[in-house]
């Protein structure tokens, strides 16, 4: 069987907008540190709160367990996917949530050797 790919013009796709990300509900530490980073990066807040998140996952996951259901837990994992233009500052967002991070991984790695 041979399966032909349709081209992107066959697709209805409309452009459509957002409304603006809700820092406020974020946690009072959390939101501190999206709105020093919007100002300090420059990038859009979505951006910068989904890296702040991710960052809080990762320091907190091996200290807490959430439970799903009865004798079903695990830790308290967020996963994270962002897809921005080049030049949004994913990377200089990621550097200053990560700093903390990628500084103990190399530690860990300089005191296994």
């Amino acid at each position: 069987m041979i399966y032909e790919i349709q081209p992107h013009s066959n697709y209805d796709i409309q452009p459509f907008s957002l409304p603006p990300f809700p820092v406020d509900a974020l946690p009072p530490t959390i939101r501190a540190a999206v709105e020093e980073a919007m100002l300090a990066v420059e990038a859009p807040a979505a951006l910068i709160a989904s890296s702040a998140l991710a960052a809080a996952s990762l320091a907190t996951q091996t200290e807490f367990n959430v439970e799903r259901d009865v004798g079903l837990d695990g830790p308290i994992s967020l996963y994270f996917i962002t897809i921005a233009e080049s030049g949004e500052r994913k990377s200089a967002v990621d550097r200053l949530f990560f700093k903390a991070a990628r500084e103990f991984e190399i530690a860990q790695e300089l005191e296994a050797e």
